[in-house]
């Protein structure tokens, strides 16, 4: 059975470092691997009950020695610069700016909760549903609504809506000379998709809300590549510090930019765009944002989820 060498230090993606656990822990199970990964520098999706006892009684060698075999055939039948299967409700590597979407008062109620719960640096974005008095749900229904109302083309007929709760969060990001000498956290990230490899090219965009003015200038903001591709990477769509050669390769005429969004205005992505924190040393505050992810209802289960009541927030 194959597994690559074991390095010392931890990968620079989250596959990566499962393998790495894997080999130095080879008779564990996959659920206890998984639980062993720093949450502080990797913001991965809580377990399901079943998916906990599933991984209770696979071993996590053998499961990811399999997994990486298959990864290979994965890609090359899902090719970034292949032509799109699907119609996405915003075109990949494409985004939008939406404006007047958060008031001041809401704002200040959002950066005092951040203020209560992520003043350490490095510490995993909060979700806003587990912390209700923040934002009421009207609210979060008006934002995604007037997005979706200024998209450039109408859904498709059918589509219907919803806001994906569990990704729906509240993140502090600290500039480099705030945060401790380590190759990544769950706030400072490195190129990747807000997709993952079961939902695809499914339908979904990433509202994207900055607190506080000068994101991108003075606090750390978002760079996005307007890359075409057309799916998810599994290769690189968690974490990559390589994928940008490799898009300039595949789209030369694709370019990596660097919005500037105001406090409270609102940009849209889809989530096979590949984006990442843009944070500077000469960047000296940190920054807070809101992140609602919002989709279509009928493709929510390839995310997965496994209650619409208590997962999902519809728009109608």
């Amino acid at each position: 059975m194959w597994m690559p060498p074991v390095a010392e230090r931890p990968s620079e993606t989250p596959f990566g470092e499962l393998l790495r656990l894997a080999e130095l822990h080879p008779a564990w199970s996959l659920l206890q691997v998984i639980e062993l990964l720093d949450r502080e520098r990797w913001d991965i999706e809580t377990l399901t009950p079943a998916q906990r006892a599933l991984y209770g009684r696979i071993n996590a060698r053998a499961a990811l020695a399999r997994l990486h075999g298959s990864v290979d055939d994965f890609q090359s039948g899902h090719a970034l610069d292949a032509p799109a299967r699907s119609p996405q409700w915003l075109a990949t590597g494409r985004h939008l700016c939406v404006s007047g979407l958060l008031d001041a008062q809401t704002r200040a109620r959002l950066v005092a909760q951040c203020d209560a719960t992520l003043s350490v640096p490095g510490t995993p974005p909060i979700r806003l549903f587990s912390h209700p008095d923040c934002m009421d749900q009207a609210e979060l229904r008006s934002i995604a609504s007037a997005v979706l109302a200024a998209l450039p083309d109408p859904l498709p007929p059918g589509t219907r809506p919803t806001i994906l709760k569990r990704r729906t969060i509240l993140r502090r990001t600290f500039p480099p000379s705030r945060l401790p000498s380590q190759p990544g956290n769950a706030n400072n990230q490195f190129w990747h998709q807000d997709s993952n490899a079961q939902f695809n090219d499914s339908p979904m965009l990433t509202l994207w809300i900055p607190l506080q003015d000068h994101a991108g200038v003075t606090r750390p903001g978002l760079q996005i590549s307007d890359a075409p591709v057309a799916n998810f990477s599994i290769f690189h769509g968690d974490s990559s510090h390589d994928i940008g050669p490799m898009l300039a390769q595949m789209f030369p005429a694709s370019q990596i930019v660097s919005p500037q969004v105001a406090a409270g205005e609102c940009l849209v992505f889809n989530g096979l765009t590949f984006h990442r924190t843009l944070a500077t040393p000469a960047m000296a505050e940190h920054r807070d944002a809101l992140l609602i992810r919002v989709l279509d209802q009928r493709t929510a289960h390839r995310f997965p989820v496994a209650d619409h009541d208590q997962d999902l927030l519809p728009l109608a």
